[in-house]
C-alpha cells in the first residue's frame, strides 16, 4: 500500500469520502448494533463482583505482610553491615591506635605531658594521616609510572614534561617553560652547535623576543631586511654560512637557521669578549654579562654597546625583557671558546699528536681556509726543519687587517726562532706561493716580508719594523686567503691518510637531479672528475642537508662536505637511482650500498664504483671515476675534518695492498654514459 501524505500507510481516496459522508445509512445501522452489544456487556453478574472484592482484600493483606518482612530483612542487613564495618574499622585503626599510644608516650617523655603530641588521640590522628599520605604517594607513583610507560610506548610524551638540559653552558638548566613544543628541537640544535657553549636559554630568549618562535618571519629594514628565528641580515648570514644567501642555505629552515645562527652568535660573542677585555673598566665590561652584551650587539651593534648604559629605547626594553626571559628559561653562561681553551682573544691550535688526523681548531674561519690550513699543517708539521708548533686562526678586533683574522680568512702557522724553524717557514711560504691558485691564497707574510699574490708580486717585499718577533712575523708564517673558494688539484701532493669517516645514523630520504656532467663510458680523466668534485664542494652541504636535515652522513663542525661518507652518499644520491643513506662508517660504505642494491663487493675497481677500505679506524670511502692502463685509480673523496672534495691518483700497489673493496654502480647511473 502506498504511503499517505503524512508518512503513514493510510491514503485518502474516493472510498474514504464515501465512508465519511456518502454512506450515511449503512453507517447508522452498524452503530445501533454496536450500542446494543455494549449495553449487554455493561451489566456484570453479582457473583463476579463479590469475588473481585474478596481478591482485593487478600491482595491488601499480602502487600502489608510482605512489606513488614522486607523491612525486617533490611534491618537485619543494616545491623550486619554495621557490625562488619566496626570490625573492619577496628582492624584498620588498631595499629594506628597502638602506634599513636607509643608516639604519645614518647612525646610525653621527650616534650612533657603537656605537649600536643602527648595526647593519644592527636598522636593517633597524626600517625594515620602520615600513613594515608604515604599510601597516596605510592598509588600516585604506580599510576604515574604506568602512564609514563604508556606515553613512551605511544610516543606522546611531551618534551616539556621535565626540564630539558641545556646543550651549552656550565650553569643553568633549560626549563622550556612557555616555549612551544615545536621550538624545543630548534633551541637544542642551536645550543648543540655553539662552540662557545652558549646556553639554550639564551637562544630561547632571542627567538621569543625576535619572532615569537616563527621561523619564516621577515622584517624589512634599510639594510635589506632580516629573516628567521634570530632575525639575521644578509651580510651576517653570508659570513656564518661561508658565502651563502637567504635561499641557499635556506634561512627559513629552522634547523639550518639555528645551526648557522649558533655560528653567528659564537662569532659575535668572540668580538664582544675581545672588546670587553681591551676595555675592562668600560661600563659595558663592568655592568653586563657576556650574554647581555651579546644581546645588545645583536640588536643594536657593537657601536651602541660601547655607549652602555645610554642605549636606544628599543634596545633598553629588549635588555629588560631579555633578563626576565633568560632567567625564566633557565639561565646559564657560555663556558668556552671554539678552541676549548677559555681564551677569548685568539684561537690557537697546537695541532694533532702523532698518528692523529689533522684538524686544526681555528675558530670561525671559512671552510676553504680550514681545509687549506689542515692540508698545510699535515704537510709541514714534521718539517723540513723543526716543524710547526701550532696555528692560529680567527680572532676579533684586528684593526690592522679587518679582512684577515676577524673575517676568518687568515691563519698563522707557528714556528720557533732557530734556524730549523726558519727552514720550516721558508718551505711552507714557498709552497703556498707556488700553489696559490689551488689554495686560494691572497698573500703571505714571513720574516718581515710580504708576497702579495693578488697584486701579482714576483718577489718578496720588505716591511717596516714593527718591534717584536711576533709583530715582524719571525715566529709564524701569516697566510691570508681569498673570501671564497675551495682547495683543488693538489691532493696528490699531500699524503692520503684520512681519519675517522663517521656517520650519524641511517636516515632515509629521496633526492636526485642529474648534474650536467658527462660520465664517459670507460671512465673520466682527472680534469673531468674535478668538475664533479668542484660541484660537490659548492653544493654538497646544502644538497645533503635538504635530504637528511642534520642526520645521515656525519658532519665536521656542522658541515657535511668534510666527511668521506658524505662524498660517497652525495654521488649516489645525485647521479644514481640510489636515493637513501647507506648506514655505517667509511669502512662499511661499499658493503652497505651493495647490500641495499642487491650487489656484491669485489676487489676489482671499475669506473663509477664506490670503494671502501680499513685504515685502523673507521676506514675510508670515495668514488672511482677512472681506471688507467697501469691500474692507477682516479678517485674523488673527502676526509673527516681534513678536507672537502678532492681528486687523487692512487697507484695500483697502494689500493691492492690496502685491500680496497669496490661496488660497481655504473648500471644505476641516472643518465646513460656518453661515448
Amino acid at each position: 500500500m502506498a504511503l499517505g501524505a503524512g508518512g503513514t500507510s493510510y491514503q485518502r481516496g474516493r472510498g474514504d469520502d464515501a465512508r465519511a459522508g456518502g454512506g450515511g445509512r449503512q453507517s447508522s445501522g452498524m452503530t445501533r448494533k454496536t450500542a446494543a452489544a455494549g449495553a449487554v456487556s455493561a451489566a456484570p453478574p453479582a457473583a463476579l463482583l463479590t469475588m473481585l472484592i474478596l481478591f482485593l482484600n487478600w491482595l491488601k493483606s499480602f502487600f502489608f505482610s510482605a512489606a513488614a518482612k522486607a523491612l525486617a530483612l533490611l534491618q537485619a542487613l543494616w545491623k550486619l553491615a554495621k557490625a562488619a564495618a566496626a570490625a573492619v574499622w577496628h582492624l584498620f585503626t588498631a595499629p594506628f591506635v597502638a602506634a599513636g599510644a607509643l608516639v604519645a608516650k614518647t612525646a610525653g617523655a621527650v616534650f612533657g605531658v603537656g605537649s600536643l603530641l602527648a595526647s593519644a588521640p592527636v598522636a593517633t590522628a597524626a600517625v594515620g594521616a602520615s600513613a594515608v599520605l604515604c599510601m597516596a604517594a605510592v598509588a600516585g607513583t604506580v599510576v604515574g609510572s604506568m602512564d609514563f610507560e604508556t606515553q613512551m610506548r605511544e610516543g606522546s610524551l611531551s618534551t616539556l614534561c621535565a626540564p630539558v638540559s641545556a646543550a651549552g653552558g656550565s650553569s643553568g638548566r633549560f626549563t622550556g617553560k612557555g616555549v612551544p613544543a615545536k621550538a624545543i628541537p630548534w633551541i637544542e640544535n642551536a645550543a648543540k652547535h655553539s662552540q662557545d657553549k652558549i646556553p639554550a636559554a639564551f637562544f630561547a630568549s632571542i627567538m621569543d623576543r625576535e619572532t615569537d618562535f616563527r621561523p619564516d618571519l621577515f622584517s624589512s629594514d634599510t639594510n635589506g631586511g632580516t629573516w628567521g628565528l634570530f632575525q639575521i641580515n644578509a651580510q651576517e648570514w653570508a659570513k656564518a654560512t661561508g658565502g651563502g644567501s637567504f635561499d641557499s642555505p635556506d634561512i627559513t629552515d629552522p634547523m639550518i637557521h639555528t645551526e648557522y645562527g649558533a655560528k653567528y652568535f659564537d662569532s659575535r660573542l668572540d668580538a664582544v669578549r675581545g672588546m670587553r677585555e681591551k676595555n675592562p673598566n668600560a661600563a659595558y665590561a663592568t655592568g653586563l654579562t657576556d650574554l647581555e652584551a651579546l644581546m645588545i650587539a645583536h640588536n643594536a651593534g657593537e657601536g651602541n654597546l660601547q655607549k652602555y648604559p645610554n642605549l636606544p629605547p628599543v634596545t633598553s626594553g629588549y635588555l629588560k625583557e631579555f633578563r626576565e626571559k633568560f632567567t625564566k628559561y633557565g639561565g646559564g653562561k657560555p663556558t668556552g671558546n671554539r678552541d676549548g681553551s677559555g681564551s677569548s682573544t685568539r684561537t690557537i691550535s697546537h695541532g694533532p699528536g702523532a698518528g692523529e688526523a689533522t684538524h686544526l681548531q681555528l675558530g670561525a674561519v671559512k671552510p676553504h681556509v680550514q681545509d687549506a690550513a689542515n692540508l698545510l699543517y699535515a704537510r709541514f708539521k714534521a718539517g723540513p726543519g723543526s716543524g710547526l708548533h701550532g696555528a692560529g686562526g680567527y680572532r676579533p678586533g684586528d684593526n690592522i687587517d679587518p679582512a684577515g683574522h676577524p673575517a676568518g680568512l687568515a691563519v698563522d702557522f707557528m714556528v720557533g726562532l732557530n734556524s730549523g724553524s726558519k727552514q720550516t717557514g721558508d718551505a711552507l711560504a714557498k709552497y703556498v706561493i707556488d700553489n696559490a691558485a689551488q689554495l686560494n691564497g691572497k698573500y703571505v707574510i714571513w720574516q718581515q716580508r710580504i708576497w702579495n699574490i693578488e697584486k701579482g708580486d714576483t718577489a718578496w717585499r720588505g716591511m717596516e719594523d714593527r718591534g717584536s718577533a711576533t709583530q715582524n712575523h719571525r715566529d709564524h708564517v701569516h697566510v691570508s686567503f681569498k673570501p671564497s673558494g675551495s682547495i683543488t688539484g693538489i691532493i696528490a701532493a699531500a699524503p692520503l691518510s684520512p681519519g675517522t669517516c663517521a656517520t650519524d645514523g641511517a636516515n632515509s630520504s629521496r633526492g636526485g637531479g642529474a648534474a650536467a656532467i658527462s660520465f664517459n663510458d670507460g671512465g673520466m680523466t682527472g680534469a673531468e672528475a674535478q668538475k664533479v668534485v668542484d660541484l660537490y664542494n659548492k653544493e654538497g652541504d646544502t644538497f645533503l642537508r635538504k635530504r637528511y636535515h642534520g642526520g645521515g652522513p656525519g658532519q665536521c663542525n656542522g658541515d657535511y662536505r668534510r666527511n668521506c661518507v658524505s662524498f660517497s652518499i652525495y654521488f649516489m644520491n645525485k647521479y644514481t637511482t640510489f636515493q637513501r643513506h647507506a648506514p655505517g662508517n667509511g669502512v662499511a660504505t661499499a658493503r652497505s650500498i651493495a647490500r641495499l642494491t642487491g650487489k656484491r663487493v669485489s676487489g676489482t675497481p671499475r669506473p663509477y664504483s664506490v670503494f671502501s677500505y680499513a685504515n685502523g679506524g673507521a676506514g675510508h670511502t670515495g668514488v672511482v671515476f677512472g681506471v688507467e692502463n697501469d691500474g692507477t685509480l682516479i678517485i674523488g673523496n673527502a676526509a673527516y675534518c681534513q678536507w672537502g672534495g678532492q681528486v687523487a691518483r692512487i697507484p695500483q700497489e697502494k689500493w691492492k695492498s690496502g685491500r680496497w673493496e669496490f661496488v660497481d654502480v655504473s648500471d644505476l647511473m641516472k643518465s646513460a654514459p656518453t661515448a
